[in-house]
């Protein structure tokens, strides 16, 4: 017969630890997900963060650039212009 042996505090912690990372992660990455819908739906989300996290919207950007679609940015600093933001 074969003898069951407790399992260790240490290895309960860490399966705890991995447990809780993943579920950080997938919590960020909805998080992450939601402002990129955000940004890629809504002209004026994108134009708040031009005036307080351009770091973040230049990323934007330069994703939809690389993926082939230029055309964001222009229209974007065309219509800001036009309603005089």
């Amino acid at each position: 017969m074969l003898r069951k042996y407790p399992k260790s505090g240490v290895s309960l912690k860490l399966s705890r630890f991995w447990k809780g990372l993943f579920v950080l992660e997938g919590v960020f990455f909805c998080g992450t997900f939601c402002v990129y819908y955000k940004l890629n739906t809504s002209r004026d989300f994108r134009h708040w963060m031009f005036n307080t996290n351009f770091t973040a919207l230049d990323g934007f950007y330069r994703i939809g650039e690389f993926f082939g679609d230029t055309s964001v940015r222009n229209t974007d600093y065309k219509v800001w212009g036009i309603e005089g933001k």
